[in-house]
């Protein structure tokens, strides 16, 4: 919120400044010029930045190990997720927050869309978040890059040998405090509303392994963002169902607990 709020004040500088130079003071329907303006200088300064992030991306490494990561790579990528969720009208109603641990946890959700992992880092935004992803969001030009210094995980389901590495290193942000993790553990993108798919139990690994919460999500209508875009608004609904605590789970075999979350989830969906 904080990037998007510079940038609106600037476009309003940078309008007015314009207007007052025009000096079209005449007619009260001259003022419609400074909206135009300011609408004008808002997609010009989004555009610039969208091309500082593309230079500055490309003289970042994607093939290191990040142990620790930088808080200023964690802040660009919440505030360029908000920046974009507002960009594309998008209106998250988030409930459930009083459940919210003040320590690093595990976060699940169901996978409906792509703009899954924009919506809990916007909402998630009071400490350092970690999304594991699949591994050609690394190649994307703008952001993968940076995705990678923030501490994204990119997974790829294929090889399974790379994508227990991706689950230790989510497991050391863990232990180590540096991230609490989100991981959605239907493993691909599910498009039938009225059900999920299994829940895979080596999601929950990184908790046993950690004894962090466990924080369920569960996410409605991101699917409806790219449909809607900026013309039309999207309500999408992110609910808290439910945090298991260590002794809540720690004798819950892993298979019965990924069910057993799952068909929460499932019921939360359909009380929204």
């Amino acid at each position: 919120m904080i990037i998007f709020t510079i940038f609106i004040i600037l476009s309003l500088l940078l309008g007015g400044l314009i207007f007052f130079l025009i000096g079209q003071f005449s007619f009260w329907y001259n003022y419609l010029i400074l909206l135009l303006l300011f609408i004008a200088s808002f997609i010009v300064i989004v555009g610039l930045y969208a091309l500082l992030l593309l230079i500055f991306s490309s003289f970042l490494k994607n093939d290191n190990d990040v142990k620790k990561i930088p808080k200023f790579y964690s802040f660009i990528v919440k505030e360029t997720a908000t920046l974009l969720l507002i960009i594309m009208n998008v209106h998250i109603k988030f409930t459930g927050t009083e459940k919210l641990p003040l320590e690093h946890a595990v976060y699940v959700s169901n996978h409906v869309s792509g703009y899954d992992g924009m919506v809990v880092l916007k909402c998630i935004k009071d400490k350092p978040l970690s999304v594991i992803t699949k591994i050609e969001y690394l190649n994307n030009p703008f952001t993968g890059k940076l995705f990678h210094q923030a501490g994204f995980i990119h997974i790829d389901r294929n090889d399974e040998f790379q994508a227990a590495k991706c689950l230790i290193k989510g497991i050391n942000y863990l232990r180590n405090d540096e991230a609490s993790v989100y991981i959605c553990p239907e493993g691909t993108r599910n498009h039938n509303p009225e059900t999920l798919l299994p829940y895979q139990g080596g999601a929950f690994k990184m908790a046993f392994k950690t004894k962090r919460p466990i924080v369920v999500l569960a996410l409605k209508n991101t699917e409806k963002i790219k449909k809607n875009y900026v013309i039309k608004p999207t309500k999408v609904f992110l609910k808290v169902v439910k945090v298991y605590h260590y002794d809540d789970y720690k004798d819950i075999e892993i298979d019965d607990l990924a069910e057993q979350i799952r068909q929460e989830t499932l019921e939360a969906l359909r009380e929204f």
